[in-house]
């Protein structure tokens, strides 16, 4: 059974392991703390290079994405096809 704090989200990014492990990264622009990749490329974990979109981005692009399902286009055709 395993025997280990129970944390909420504030205390477990504040945990000298998570740092420890770069768990966590600046997002680009804002300096707001994310999960880093989980994986290492050479030794070190991949930037996060680009912010998270914006409300106003996500939605424009879930319209978009509405819109063609709607013409009956499939969007996975662009990465599949």
């Amino acid at each position: 059974m395993p025997c280990v704090p129970i944390q909420n989200s504030a205390e477990l990014m504040l945990d000298p392991q998570v740092a420890a492990l770069g768990m966590l990264a600046p997002e680009p622009g804002s300096g707001v703390a994310m999960v880093a990749m989980p994986f290492n490329v050479d030794g070190e974990k991949p930037p996060i290079r680009t912010p998270s979109p914006t409300r106003a981005e996500t939605e424009a692009m879930r319209e978009q994405l509405d819109a063609a399902i709607a013409a009956g286009a499939n969007p996975f055709d662009r990465l599949f096809g």
